[in-house]
């Protein structure tokens, strides 16, 4: 098509043969109207379309109808072509020059260029903007005349290099708002990784690592996916191998649903079935080597000193049996094998043994809940490991010394009153400090990795093809695996003293003290606070100053066994509790105890006295409280055996109640002046219950060894909610500030932490109160009481896939106590 000028009377010079000679002219097509590229634009386009059409004056060209023959050549403008389309003040942005007629005057450029002068000038005295730098490509509105749009304007002639740089204050803030909105990006993109549950979510905060993953810190984490990435299966591309095994480390960790999994990694259930099953797989076959039996010079390099001291370096092993609670089977065969009498439920039971490290070093497979635990000893592989001379540590009386002919099996028993013979009685007497530290070995993976305590589904029960082990029986190895990976629990024989505040970085240490030659059991302020007593395994007590943080007064061989229990009377008494069940009570005036008296058959764990500071109240691992008047000097009397070790005791209820917790993780409630028997009890649907601390005459702080610090209401009796927890950690001891704002407790995670229970005086328990659905998680009675706020799913570690209907809520009263109010 001949390119040619729609102005009235622009001629163009043709050479003989009739084709038009160029002479460097230039065509260029009629803009065109940007509809859609924002209101601003598509007004500018249109009135600039409109403009050249006007400037043209043509019947036949209109703004809706423009032959695309229909061109303006470059006579028309000062510059030889159009503006760019933004620059609407620009003298070409409308063709001005011989135009055939009159009514459109041509435009002056020296307008136009003192304008651009005024604006550099304006530039200068600014701050220059921040340049624009997409994909390390130069920005073309910056440093360049930007391009003509093919779209808007067809050039017909060659191109002339030589060009401007114009901009208008549209484009500066234009220019501004992009800039703006990459860095709006830009951040976008961060806070999106760190939800995508990928490296950049648990990269640099162990503590969530330990949260979710239960490893001690994110280079572990990366190590074991290092291992495990040459075998993990590649055929789902929907998750990344990270994610692979994360998922699987927090569904062992915090026993989270499927579902609650595939929402959180915008996957399906089919998905998230099948990769747990297959990173399960892998784990159990690259882990294999984590669980091993230790040679015997190895178990004797790392025996720690509280074994030494007790059994030289004899100990091989501590067993337990624990049970996992399964679905009900459809075989009836299946059904009887797996019947467990003692807990009316489907069960498969365990035997794990720990070294004394805390090594975990072997893990049975799976037996029926109705065996017990001697058959599962005796025929697992266990025994076949053992050497003569060995001795084996037992936390739940599982007793062996016939089946391997003279073997040396010591008893530590967490509950119930069978006794051994008079021999074994005195070998035991020696290991019942330690009764606490086999307690923890034997409970840590279970208390690391909640799945082990939930509800399994039968589908977990039944053998993987082709081996002879289930699905159930890998999910237990892995987990004793990775609790091998974290650092063992040890016994620490130190006091450190510190100065707390609720400020960031307030908290530090003043002095500790090494003056006691083995681990230490119980410490206590004085009333004024001068002073710190401290009693230990070296049978010792300490009195320190501090301030000073030195030794003021030393005890030595106060008792001929370990000391286990403390409270100080007034300023110059107080009374000491030993292994032995042996209560001692001390004048510091006199340098000596007035009151020997032993009536316990085991260890004496904690000890109470009324206001009157006349009668004083002793629980013991034997499953009874004393009685004891120090006024008088004598002993009054023991209460009916309990089911279980009395952990603790407090007095409640303005001096009329007694409270005792129990190892079974049963609260005791006795009358005053009615010692003898319980008038009331209820189950709390915890582990031990290891100390108890009062808050209210009511209310109550109760510390387990599943790490919860739940409040307790007493008559009426119930669960009041939790005040906190150390994640996956028995807690050790809870105190109380004088003033009752805070409640400070430390566990076994070596951390002290410091909880707000402010608002408990002021709480009320009605005598109803609703049914719940079992399982239900606990009231969260502080803004942290389920782990760190920062933990965005703080709260599921209590809780369970929930199977079923919601059960209807009925209020039932409480039994009320009758004739002790």
């Amino acid at each position: 098509m001949v390119n040619s000028c729609c102005v009235n009377n622009c001629v163009v010079n043709r050479d003989q043969r009739g084709k038009p000679i160029a002479n460097g002219l230039r065509f260029f097509n009629f803009p065109a109207w940007k509809q859609h590229t924002g209101t601003q634009i598509s007004e500018l386009s249109k009135r600039r379309r409109m403009a050249w059409v006007a400037a043209v004056r043509r019947k036949h060209i209109t703004f809706s109808n423009i032959p695309r023959h229909m061109r303006v050549c470059s006579r028309h403008f000062h510059k030889g072509k159009p503006a760019y389309e933004m620059l609407d003040c620009d003298p070409d942005w409308v063709p001005s020059l011989h135009l055939g007629h009159t009514e459109v005057k041509p435009t002056d450029s020296g307008r136009f260029n003192r304008r651009l002068k005024r604006q550099q000038a304006l530039k200068e005295n600014n701050a220059e903007p921040a340049t624009l730098d997409l994909a390390g490509q130069r920005s073309e509105m910056v440093k360049a005349e930007p391009p003509d749009d093919d779209s808007q304007m067809d050039e017909a002639g060659p191109k002339d290099n030589t060009v401007e740089t114009q901009e208008c204050s549209f484009c500066s803030c234009r220019r501004a708002k992009i800039n703006r909105l990459l860095e709006e990006n830009r951040k976008l993109k961060e806070e999106l990784s760190q939800m995508k549950m990928e490296e950049d979510f648990l990269k640099d905060d162990d503590v969530k690592v330990t949260y979710y993953t239960g490893l001690s810190c994110f280079a572990v984490l990366m190590g074991v996916l290092t291992q495990l990435l040459p075998c993990l299966p590649q055929t789902n591309r929907r998750l990344s191998p990270f994610q692979m095994l994360l998922l699987t480390l927090m569904r062992l960790r915090l026993n989270l649903p499927i579902q609650h999994i595939a929402y959180l990694f915008s996957v399906d259930r089919k998905t998230v079935s099948t990769t747990f099953r297959d990173t399960i797989g892998t784990l159990f076959t690259h882990l294999k080597p984590l669980v091993l039996w230790p040679e015997r010079h190895c178990l004797q390099a790392t025996m720690p000193r509280q074994f030494v001291e007790a059994f030289g370096n004899r100990v091989a092993v501590i067993v337990d049996c624990f049970e996992m609670i399964i679905g009900r089977a459809s075989n009836l065969k299946a059904r009887a094998q797996t019947f467990s009498h003692d807990t009316n439920k489907h069960t498969l039971k365990y035997l794990i043994g720990i070294t004394p490290r805390g090594a975990i070093s072997f893990i049975s497979q799976g037996w029926g809940g109705p065996v017990s635990d001697e058959h599962v000893t005796e025929n697992s592989s266990l025994l076949n490991k053992l050497l003569p001379g060995d001795l084996v540590l037992a936390d739940r009386g599982i007793d062996i010394r016939d089946s391997v002919g003279g073997l040396m099996c010591a008893e530590v028993r967490a509950s119930g009153h069978s006794r051994l013979n008079a021999k074994d009685v005195e070998e035991t007497r020696q290991m019942a400090h330690l009764r606490v530290h086999v307690e923890k070995l034997s409970g840590c993976v279970r208390t690391k990795y909640i799945i082990l305590n939930g509800n399994v589904p039968v589908s977990m029960v039944l053998p993987c093809q082709g081996e002879d082990v289930t699905f159930l029986d890998k999910i237990v190895f892995v987990c004793c695996a990775l609790t091998n990976m974290c650092p063992s629990v040890v016994m620490k024989l130190q006091t450190m003293t510190y100065s707390y505040s609720c400020t960031e970085g307030a908290n530090k240490e003043l002095w500790s003290s090494g003056h006691h030659l083995k681990s230490c059991r119980k410490v206590l302020f004085s009333s004024d606070g001068q002073k710190l007593f401290s009693v230990s395994k070296d049978k010792a007590v300490h009195i320190m100053d501090v301030e000073a943080g030195k030794l003021m007064t030393r005890i030595p061989k106060a008792h001929t066994v370990p000391v286990n229990a403390l409270l100080l009377v007034d300023e110059n008494i107080f009374a000491t509790g030993d292994d032995e069940g042996t209560l001692k009570v001390w004048d510091l005036r006199k340098g000596t105890s007035f009151m020997d008296l032993k009536h316990h058959e085991d260890y004496i764990s904690d000890i109470a006295i009324d206001q009157a500071k006349r009668t004083l109240l002793t629980s013991s691992g034997d499953g009874t409280m004393g009685v004891f008047n120090i006024k008088r000097r004598r002993f009054e009397l023991l209460s009916e055996f309990q089911n279980g070790d009395l952990t603790s005791v407090s007095i409640m209820k303005r001096g009329r109640k007694v409270v005792c917790g129990s190892s079974e993780g049963t609260v005791y409630i006795f009358n005053w002046n009615g010692f003898g028997a319980t008038s009331d009890r209820f189950a709390v649907q915890a582990e031990s219950l290891d100390c108890i601390v009062p808050i209210t005459d009511n209310i109550l702080c109760a510390a387990s060894t599943d790490g919860v610090i739940r409040a307790i209401s007493i008559l009426p009796n119930r669960v009041v909610g939790s005040i906190g927890q150390h994640v996956g950690e028995a807690i050790e001891e809870i105190a109380r500030c004088r003033d009752s704002r805070f409640l400070a407790s430390c566990a076994h995670d070596e951390l002290i932490k410091f909880w707000d229970i402010s608002s408990i005086p002021e709480m009320k328990v009605t005598d109803y109160r609703r049914r719940k659905k079992k399982d239900r998680r606990l009231k969260a009675l502080s803004n942290k009481a389920f782990d760190t706020g920062q933990n965005f799913f703080a709260g599921l570690l209590d809780t369970t896939e929930e199977n079923g209907k919601e059960e209807e809520e009925e209020e039932e009263e409480d039994d009320d106590d009758s004739g002790s109010d």
